[in-house]
């Protein structure tokens, strides 16, 4: 396979995708959910180089785990299953508020979670990115609460 017929496999693939989440998400929150996402997917990555590393928290001798991974990705579902109950809470509200408050909350944790993998595999991190993305989790929580 060519690389041109690889190009045109993932245009479509994702083409599909965000199909399917703008009509899930709304066309409004299209665009967050697709970054929450792309953060996820970047994130589980990072949980398996950090499992790779031999630096995992999340298993007894710091290396891959199923369970671990079974457990990142029931996580996963978990927070897409939460925003899709805010989108049914916006619908019945019929205003697009909760929907997006809730992707932007999930976006600065997973944002958080790959700044914590990049510690783990002993990766700088820019002290200005990782106070911004603990004050604006800390206002989330804030508004949450």
């Amino acid at each position: 396979m060519d690389f041109e017929a690889v190009r045109r496999i993932c245009t479509l693939i994702i083409s599909c995708c965000s199909g399917v989440i703008a009509g899930l998400f709304g066309v409004a929150s299209a665009g967050l959910m697709q970054v929450l996402i792309a953060l996820m997917v970047i994130d589980y990555a990072g949980g398996i180089a950090v499992a790779a590393y031999g630096a995992s928290p999340k298993s007894p001798d710091g290396r891959l785990c199923s369970a671990a991974g079974l457990k990142g990705l029931v996580r996963k579902g978990g927070i897409i299953a939460v925003i899709l109950v805010a989108r049914l809470l916006d619908l019945a509200l019929g205003k697009p508020i909760v929907t997006d408050v809730s992707i932007m909350f999930f976006i600065i944790n997973e944002s958080l979670s790959i700044l914590e993998n990049a510690g783990l595999l002993g990766l700088p991190i820019p002290r200005a990115l990782k106070k911004t993305l603990t004050a604006l989790n800390k206002e989330m929580d804030k508004k949450g609460d």
